[in-house]
């Protein structure tokens, strides 16, 4: 494992009581996650006319997306470093496969085995080297018809290194890849997917600009 990829993990073994006690306490700004899930579920069936069975979550932090999509008939599983943090989303998602990884080494889904996967606040956790190869993973993970949700932070600069987090009152550096709206659109497109739809919502409360992207394979 890398060493940067062992200090997230670290970090989201303190936090994960944390994003539990987050999603029991939501803040009015935050990324309507029932919307994202309603949105892609009815793309999906207008556009292939059935509805999506298997999902996949990169990075499910408290487990409330799984939850959602569980709860419209799909049958779910992620893949999660932490395994506090994953304890956590198996308690919001009992139901759901974890799969306790580093996905940088794991490659072991079989082809096009999934009609959804979905990327809340994860990739953004990687070198952009490293982001290639997730993509590349994702691309290969989903079906022909599948769409792919990712969700980032925007920044005026693109750029990579140690940053502070300090957004759930403590303050600890971690890994961070950070994007602005044109590097990311760019990036994406080039690493075999296409732009379906986006739109950016901010956080007041956290002072977050994020952007919410729905992709498919290009």
């Amino acid at each position: 494992m890398k060493d940067y990829v062992r200090r997230n993990q670290k970090i989201y073994d303190t936090l994960a009581t944390k994003y539990l006690e987050r999603i029991k306490n939501k803040s009015i700004y935050e990324i309507d996650f029932g919307y994202l899930v309603s949105y892609m579920i009815k793309h999906y069936f207008e556009t292939y006319g059935r509805l999506p069975a298997k999902v996949l979550e990169l990075g499910p932090g408290a487990g409330e997306v799984l939850k959602i999509f569980g709860e419209k008939g799909c049958y779910t599983s992620a893949i999660e470093l932490s395994s506090k943090m994953a304890d956590v989303a198996k308690k919001n998602s009992p139901h759901t496969i974890f799969i306790l990884k580093d996905i940088l080494s794991f490659n072991y889904f079989l082809q096009e085995q999934f009609d959804i996967v979905f990327a809340g606040a994860f990739l953004h956790l990687f070198s952009i080297e490293d982001e290639k190869k997730i993509l590349c993973k994702v691309n290969k993970w989903m079906s022909k018809e599948g769409l792919f949700c990712l969700y980032t932070t925007l920044h005026e600069k693109s750029e990579e290194g140690i940053f502070l987090k300090d957004d759930y009152g403590m303050h600890i550096e971690h890994f961070r890849r950070r994007w602005n709206k044109l590097d990311l659109c760019n990036f994406l497109t080039d690493n075999g997917f296409e732009i379906i739809d986006s739109f950016e919502n901010y956080e007041k409360d956290r002072e977050k600009k994020w952007i919410n992207l729905i992709l498919k394979k290009s």
